[in-house]
């Protein structure tokens, strides 16, 4: 028997500032939901809920494996590696600290990713690890080990102060040592010099999460 699970967030959610009226009919959702079942899940994000529906399992205090998972729609030769994201933003200072913008926010072009990349490189071998930029967008960095931490998915903080959503855990320690450094390494940056010449956002620091290996 063939079943299909629709995550639709925030459909059944209390809403108290509509009326009956604003309520717009909606004939083939009704029927199409009268035919199913209801099941609440008790996630803290988008990317959780997904993997939930999926049967992935993950200890508490680790990340789902997004990063592995995306890989493979960037990258054909799939391996058992450990995988972490680390995707490129733009950190924007005020009064009350640092806001994330993603790629949402501003364009890169694969030469200025790969310039970027390639500068960082020695920075990541430093620390035992390897940078890859198969995609403008989504950056990988491959893992001896899989370190204590837990890390949170870039659209839940994209317009967001970053402070409370860092890796937290053990190894937090080492992860925002490397975030400080990639900052330094980015600053001076000749791409990103001329990126703010033309008018464009700089990329001035890297995101971390979803680190993990690639489920069975």
């Amino acid at each position: 028997m063939h079943s299909l699970t629709l995550f639709i967030p925030g459909l059944l959610a209390p809403a108290l500032d509509l009326e009956e009226q604003d309520i717009p009919s909606l004939p083939a959702l009704e029927r199409l939901l009268a035919c199913g079942r209801r099941e609440q899940l008790v996630f803290s994000g988008f990317s959780d809920a997904v993997c939930m529906l999926f049967k992935l399992e993950r200890d508490n205090d680790r990340d789902y494996p997004l990063a592995a998972i995306s890989r493979l729609v960037d990258d054909e030769h799939a391996s058992g590696e450990i995988w972490m994201r680390a995707d490129p933003v733009h950190l924007e200072a005020d009064q009350r600290g640092l806001v994330l913008l993603d790629e949402t926010t501003f364009t890169i072009d694969q030469r200025d990713a790969l310039v970027l990349a390639a500068d960082m490189r020695n920075v990541f071998m430093d620390y035992g690890m390897v940078l890859e930029a198969p995609t403008t967008r989504r950056w990988y960095v491959k893992l001896q080990s899989l370190p204590a931490i837990k890390t949170t998915p870039i659209h839940e903080v994209t317009g967001k102060y970053i402070h409370s959503c860092l890796p937290a855990g053990e190894d937090q320690a080492v992860w925002v040592n490397l975030m400080n450094e990639i900052q330094m390494t980015l600053h001076n940056n000749r791409i990103n010099t001329e990126r703010e010449q033309r008018g464009e956002r700089r990329v001035n620091s890297l995101w971390f999460w979803g680190c993990g290996e690639l489920p069975q």
